[in-house]
């Protein structure tokens, strides 16, 4: 993203800690809770992965495609 200038890197990075972060926590909860991992984990994922993949990424591939034209 960076070598190609991507305006919205910065951000995009971010959000990839903030994500980070909050898979820290869910494995420090299914640490915690003897191996059991919470509902709430596979809702995170899904909604993040989903949001992510077919909102910002999608963006960054437009972006990466409007380069090439």
């Amino acid at each position: 993203m960076a070598a190609i200038g991507y305006p919205d890197c910065k951000r995009h990075a971010l959000i990839h800690r903030d994500m980070l972060r909050t898979l820290g926590e869910h494995q420090a909860a299914f640490t915690a809770g003897r191996g059991r991992v919470s509902a709430g984990f596979f809702d995170f994922l899904v909604f993040w992965w989903k949001a992510h993949i077919t909102g910002i990424d999608k963006k960054y591939a437009v972006y990466g495609t409007l380069l090439k034209a």
